[in-house]
């Protein structure tokens, strides 16, 4: 079973970024991705995704 998740839209909602699950999910070997969610209301550059991705990577 996969888990897709958006952690900058669950930021903008309900959860702090740095207590959302996606990093230790990910290190225990989960079948996470990231995904977009409301991309033209959440994310600040034409590239949702490639947002997710940079902000998972730092």
């Amino acid at each position: 079973i996969g888990l897709a998740m958006s952690p900058l839209s669950n930021n903008s909602l309900f959860l702090d970024y740095h207590r959302n699950p996606f990093p230790s999910f990910f290190l225990r070997g989960l079948n996470v991705s990231l995904s977009t969610d409301d991309p033209l209301q959440i994310h600040l550059t034409k590239e949702p995704l490639v947002e997710e991705y940079s902000i998972a990577a730092s």
